[in-house]
């Protein structure tokens, strides 16, 4: 199973914060984690796209596979 994941975060520092402490703990589960940064609209695309899960305040969703 691969266990890597990739955060999008919008490119503010306050959401990276974020980024970085959720991508702490899903590090302790064993996932590795990378990071993408972008405009809040470049963000959303990601997240629409299946190319990142994305951190919000209500919580995380996880990419929808494209199809």
């Amino acid at each position: 199973m691969d266990k890597s994941i990739r955060i999008g975060h919008i490119a503010l520092s306050f959401h990276e914060a974020s980024a970085l402490e959720v991508a702490k703990i899903l590090q302790s589960y064993g996932h590795e984690v990378s990071f993408k940064s972008a405009s809040h609209e470049a963000a959303f695309d990601m997240l629409k796209k299946g190319k990142s899960i994305y951190w919000l305040r209500h919580g995380c969703r996880p990419a929808t596979k494209s199809t």
